[in-house]
């Protein structure tokens, strides 16, 4: 029953209560008709009052409640725009640990052991609206006596993906030449030829599977073949397109991508001391991946178009067109309950003696993560080297590799 009816009910009874228990409180005789229609008549005037006072009563408690929430309504807004936000509300941290110990033989057959906390890596994701990322990943690395800490990627992102598909990022990166997945420990030899990373920015596209990019970045500088006192920074830039495929346990990725100079490189045509060149190299890449259920395959091919200087690369006292590719096959499956990656791969390079690379690398890995997000993998690869008449040693060198990595 609502609260009015319930209030006139109650007056109701009270009035009749009232008129009935008065005469039988009186002890008196008969009531006539007509005093009984004037009793009736003045206590139905005062329950009209009574109804009419109740009314607007409950008038003004509904205004009341109504002010009321609407003050609790503006005080939640007020509080929510005063809160402040927890960081963890829009930034993500990960991180990476490996931990290496090799032992082997280089072409020289000499022994070598070597223990190193490889790689270290802090990354920070910082995502406080849905259009605006940004992206920031520290790096220490330690290779013998080496030791490195930098900034190896710091980008800001435009665009979301979801809602439109252009997206455009700027800073520190690496370009989208070249793919360089890998099961292995060692880094693929098409890295060592074709990574880049640097300042620049880039447009992508993604919709439906299929992915592409511009990009430009700062390059390195270039020196006139007729003034060497000439000097000036030439911009790199590239482009990159590919598809991605996935439907239940079939997968695919292919891409195909182009840059203006392979020289920019930051791997072993880095490691060769290339400060400045004569003229820009283009480089080509093109990568695949497919999977079937437990079996993967990667294969990527990379390319420099042109020769560099013999100055600057030299291959039989010409320049060098170096190249690489790179053919995995892995198997995924479980023992003793932990996910093991068991990986094969043939590695091979052309016109790269000059850049400390193999001719020729073969190597097997296996992987098993032993705790939730700790990986131990073993590795060994045989490398091959340039025969003699193509300015290498012919000799061979084997290492074996173990890794406990940590990522979070």
């Amino acid at each position: 029953m609502k609260q009015g009816q319930l209030s006139k009910t109650l007056i109701t009874t009270a009035l009749f209560g009232a008129v009935f228990g008065s005469q039988a409180m009186a002890g008196g005789g008969p009531v006539s008709m007509e005093d009984l229609q004037r009793q009736m008549q003045e206590l139905m005037k005062e329950n009209r009052q009574l109804t009419q006072r109740v009314g607007e009563l409950e008038g003004k408690m509904v205004e009341t409640n109504a002010r009321t929430a609407e003050k609790l309504q503006a005080l939640d807004k007020v509080e929510a725009k005063t809160d402040p936000k927890k960081i963890s509300d829009f930034v993500t941290l990960s991180g990476l640990i490996e931990v290496e110990f090799a032992t082997g033989d280089d072409f020289a057959g000499e022994n070598y052991n070597s223990f190193d906390a490889s790689t270290m890596e802090l990354g920070l994701d910082i995502k406080a609206t849905d259009w605006v990322a940004g992206h920031i990943l520290l790096k220490y690395e330690e290779d013998g006596n080496d030791e490195d800490f930098f900034v190896d990627e710091a980008t800001i992102t435009l665009g979301n993906t979801e809602k439109f598909p252009l997206t455009l990022t700027a800073g520190k990166f690496y370009m989208p030449f070249g793919n360089f997945a890998t099961n292995m420990i060692q880094d693929p030899l098409t890295l060592e030829i074709g990574e880049i990373n640097d300042s620049g920015a880039a447009i992508g596209f993604e919709a439906n599977g299929f992915t592409a990019a511009l990009y430009g970045y700062k390059g390195m500088r270039e020196t006139d073949i007729n003034d060497p006192d000439d000097s000036y920074t030439e911009l790199g830039y590239g482009v990159m397109a590919g598809y991605g495929y996935e439907k239940d346990d079939l997968t695919f990725t292919g891409g195909v991508s182009w840059t203006s100079n392979m020289a920019d490189s930051d791997g072993a045509i880095a490691d060769a001391g290339l400060d400045s060149i004569e003229d820009s190299v283009n480089g080509f890449g093109v990568h695949v991946g497919a999977g079937f259920g437990a079996v993967s395959f990667i294969g990527e091919y990379v390319t420099a178009l042109d020769n560099f200087a013999q100055t600057e690369i030299d291959f039989l006292g010409e320049g060098a067109e170096p190249s690489a590719w790179n053919a995995e096959l892995a198997y995924t499956t479980e023992l003793i309950s932990r996910e093991t990656v068991f990986a094969i791969g043939w590695q091979q390079t052309d016109e790269a003696v000059a850049l400390g690379l193999p001719e020729s690398r073969y190597l097997g890995s296996a992987g098993m993560e032993i705790l939730p997000d700790t990986v131990l993998t073993l590795e060994y690869y045989y490398d091959k080297d340039y025969d003699l008449e193509d300015s290498g040693t012919g000799e061979n060198a084997s290492v074996v590799t173990a890794k406990l990595a940590y990522g979070f």
